[in-house]
């Protein structure tokens, strides 16, 4: 598929020589109406997947063709309902993982639903060992500049006889206490403490996209991509929202500047995002991060200063599930990751 975004074309890729030749579907094509959508979990690029007979005539029988997508973007099929998930009532066979659609006349239309971050998207359909895939573009939403922010201050203080009064414990004056900036008077008998939040996001300079996030009264380190919890503070029941993390950062500030597929970040990263290479160095880390990209030309460095430790716990294939100990259990979550190894039976290591 051309870089600059139009439409896209891309033929089947034959894992085995055996599997084409006993296989009824003779060749699959991918078409796109358009390479590039904005990421904002709503804009939709129209695909069109042909499924051809060993004949080279649209096969005309009953066949489930998997389709799956990469990065937070989801599935729409004319007719059916699309959720958070993607279209799971649409999937015909929910036991195998991805989306399985069925062929009724050589022909499947659909449309990908955009991510709510910006990042290239793997569109890949197959069929016993067939695939065709597709890379797409979701790019920076341009949207006007908003922001939203606050300042709070407390207050408090005590004249009765510090001798006749219980010890105070943590929440005793407040629901949430501010912690991180606060001054005690008098021998612990008054204090006052602050707190400033904002959250920024829009185009600035023409077509670069900022967004930043800033917390003044962020705890330390617990989890890292942490998302915000809806139930401990309201209730939310199922009206197909869609949540996200738009400023993910263990840290007190995320800032991140998006120009087409180029950005800088501060904040939560993979260090292999968008790789899937065995010699690949994977971490997650709370750091500065850069990546340009134009046409061919693909560069990345990251820096961070960092006192975790990465821990690599291995567990052979033995057909259960589960569960599986490791061997530090006083991990940081959303620090792990789970790869799936194959190993050649004659030469395991």
């Amino acid at each position: 598929m051309p870089s600059d975004g139009s439409t896209g074309i891309s033929s089947t890729h034959y894992l085995s020589l055996p599997q084409r030749v006993r296989s009824v579907v003779g060749e699959l094509r991918l078409s796109v109406n358009s390479g590039e959508f904005a990421a904002d979990g709503q804009s939709a690029i129209d695909v069109s997947l042909q499924i051809l007979g060993q004949d080279g005539q649209p096969l005309r029988r009953a066949v489930d063709i998997t389709v799956e997508v990469t990065n937070g973007a989801r599935l729409q099929v004319p007719g059916r309902m699309t959720t958070e998930a993607g279209a799971d009532a649409a999937d015909v066979d929910r036991i195998v993982p991805a989306t399985q659609l069925r062929n009724q006349d050589g022909a499947l239309r659909f449309k990908v639903l955009a991510p709510m971050q910006p990042g290239d998207v793997v569109l890949r359909a197959s069929y016993e060992g067939q695939q065709v895939q597709l890379k797409l573009a979701a790019l920076p939403e341009a949207r006007d500049l908003f922001a939203v922010g606050l300042v709070e201050m407390q207050a408090f203080g005590k004249s009765a006889d510090a001798s006749a009064l219980l010890p105070t414990q943590q929440n005793d004056v407040f629901d949430q206490e501010i912690k991180n900036w606060r001054r005690d008077f008098g021998n612990g008998k008054s204090a006052v403490a602050g707190r400033a939040a904002v959250y920024l996001k829009g185009l600035v300079r023409g077509d670069t996209l900022l967004t930043l996030a800033y917390d003044s009264d962020k705890p330390d380190l617990k989890q890292l991509f942490q998302g915000v919890d809806p139930q401990a503070l309201y209730p939310v029941y199922g009206d197909s929202s869609l949540r996200g993390t738009d400023a993910p950062s263990s840290s007190r500030l995320y800032v991140r500047l998006d120009r087409r597929r180029s950005y800088a970040l501060y904040g939560d990263y993979n260090t292999a995002a968008g790789s899937a290479s065995l010699a690949g160095y994977s971490r997650s880390l709370t750091g500065a991060r850069g990546h340009y990209e134009e046409g061919r030309v693909v560069a990345n460095a990251w820096a961070a200063r960092d006192t975790l430790r990465q821990v690599v716990d291995e567990f052979p294939a033995r057909g259960v599930s589960g569960p599986y100990s490791l061997t530090n259990p006083n991990g940081v979550q959303g620090t792990e990751k789970v790869e799936l190894l194959v190993r050649d039976r004659n030469q395991p290591s």
